[in-house]
C-alpha cells in the first residue's frame, strides 16, 4: 500500500523541515550520494544554494517529503573544439526525511538532472 501524505499547513511543522534543507552544503550531497551526479555534468561543479519550498511540504506520519531546488555553477574547460566557461543550472529534488518534534533529518535526495531532455 502506498504512503499517504497530507499538506502540512503548520508553521511549526514546515519550518523545521525547509531549514534543516536549506542547511544542506556540498559534504551532505556528497554523504547522501547526490553531489557525484551533479558533479558528473561538467569538469568541475560549485554548489551555489540550495532552496526547500514551504509550500511542497507534506507529512506521513513523522516521514516528510518537500521538493527544493539546487542552484550550482557548473565549470566547462576549454577543448580543442570547444570553448570552455562557467555556467549557472538549478536542478528540482525531492526531498525525503523525518520530523521528530522540531528536528527534522534529510535521509534522501532525488536529483531531476534532465538528462533525458536533451536528447
Amino acid at each position: 500500500m502506498a504512503t499517504k501524505y497530507i499538506l502540512a499547513t503548520e508553521r511549526s511543522q514546515i519550518d523545521p523541515i525547509v531549514n534543516a534543507i536549506n542547511k544542506l552544503d556540498q559534504p551532505a550531497l556528497e554523504r547522501l550520494h547526490v553531489w557525484e551526479k551533479i558533479a558528473g555534468l561538467a569538469d568541475e561543479a560549485t554548489l551555489q544554494q540550495i532552496d526547500g519550498s514551504p509550500f511542497s511540504v507534506v507529512l506521513s506520519g513523522d516521514r516528510f517529503e518537500a521538493t527544493a531546488s539546487i542552484s550550482v555553477l557548473l565549470h566547462y574547460n576549454d577543448s580543442a573544439d570547444e570553448a570552455g566557461g562557467s555556467f549557472s543550472d538549478e536542478f528540482l529534488a525531492t526531498v525525503r526525511g523525518r520530523l521528530a518534534g522540531e528536528e527534522a533529518t534529510v535521509e534522501s535526495i532525488d536529483v531531476d538532472l534532465r538528462d533525458d531532455e536533451l536528447t
